[in-house]
């Protein structure tokens, strides 16, 4: 789980950690364009011998994840592009405009 949450970290920079424990997970809310736009940019949930990745889908009603991430299972490069993808995905929605998302994610 701390090699997860150290890539999602690098790749968040702005990122917010909020542990929520009803729901036994870390949530991380980034924000962007200078602070204007909360995105909740996912969530890490530590499992019996695994952790789960997941991003919010469908404007907040939805979530996807990935499940049973074992400390062999994580590449990093490829991680830290799915959670930009996820994130932009998350903007998008929240302004309404892919293309917006695409000007204010690095």
């Amino acid at each position: 789980m701390h090699r997860l949450r150290a890539v999602v970290k690098r790749t968040l920079l702005d990122a917010t950690e909020r542990v929520y424990l009803g729901w036994r997970l870390i949530g991380h809310n980034d924000y962007v364009a200078h602070g204007k736009h909360n995105v909740y940019a996912g969530f890490i949930a530590p499992l019996q011998d695994s952790v789960r990745l997941g991003f919010e889908r469908g404007g907040g009603t939805q979530v996807r994840y990935v499940k049973g991430l074992s400390p062999d299972d994580i590449d990093d490069d490829a991680l830290a592009a799915l959670v930009v993808e996820r994130k932009r995905e998350a903007l998008a929605k929240r302004l309404n405009s892919p293309f917006q998302a695409l000007l204010t994610v690095a």
